[in-house]
């Protein structure tokens, strides 16, 4: 029997080993994966963190480490980590609102951010696939019951007499970008390219294009 407790005793201390050696291995991975120039930050390490509004923002970019790292996970070319990275800070930015004008200058980020990342899908065969999960970003941010709840509480804020809606215009989807687009010129022309792009639009994506070099 003594001999079989050192057994088990051993076995349990080598299990307790693996799994933190394994949990370390994990958070060192998480830590040093760079992507756009920015360290991953660790997922957000406390159960009370979890249930707070705000969580952690370890980086100070104005969005979640959680969400941050799940966006930087599963987008893996640099104008789609932009785009949805916009529209979760202008989620969080909804989020920290504390007046009605406030929520409604943060709602229509959410809508520019929208805007832009139709202008930059065209560059990919599967513009469905990426809308769809793009569409996650609002469950991301709003991963619990009271997070859910305080995003509705802002939206309520805003008055039902001032909605927004994206615009058909593609250049405004262009200028909702607010950072620099990669393979702008193949972007736009593939937008030129398309049947239903409206004439103003066509006239401004070729004057833009000779002022892109």
């Amino acid at each position: 029997m003594k001999g079989r407790s050192i057994v088990n005793f051993h076995l349990k201390n080598s299990i307790a080993s693996l799994l933190l050696i394994f949990l370390f291995a994990c958070k060192g991975k998480n830590r040093h994966k760079i992507v756009d120039g920015d360290d991953l930050v660790p997922q957000e390490p406390t159960f009370i963190s979890y249930f707070s509004v705000q969580g952690e923002d370890k980086d100070n970019d104005g969005i979640r480490d959680d969400v941050e790292n799940w966006i930087n996970d599963n987008f893996d070319t640099y104008n789609l980590r932009m785009a949805v990275k916009q529209n979760a800070r202008a989620y969080f930015n909804l989020i920290n609102s504390k007046d009605s004008y406030q929520a409604y200058e943060s709602n229509l980020k959410v809508f520019e951010a929208h805007d832009c990342l139709m202008f930059v899908a065209i560059e990919f065969a599967n513009e469905k696939k990426i809308y769809e999960s793009a569409g996650l970003l609002y469950s991301k941010v709003g991963n619990s019951f009271w997070r859910k709840r305080f995003i509705s509480q802002k939206l309520n804020l805003i008055p039902k007499d001032r909605s927004y809606s994206s615009s058909p215009d593609r250049y405004k989807w262009y200028r909702g970008c607010q950072f620099k687009i990669q393979n702008e010129r193949l972007i736009i022309k593939k937008h030129l390219d398309s049947n239903d792009i409206m004439t103003e639009t066509r006239d401004s994506f070729n004057k833009l294009l000779k002022e892109i070099k």
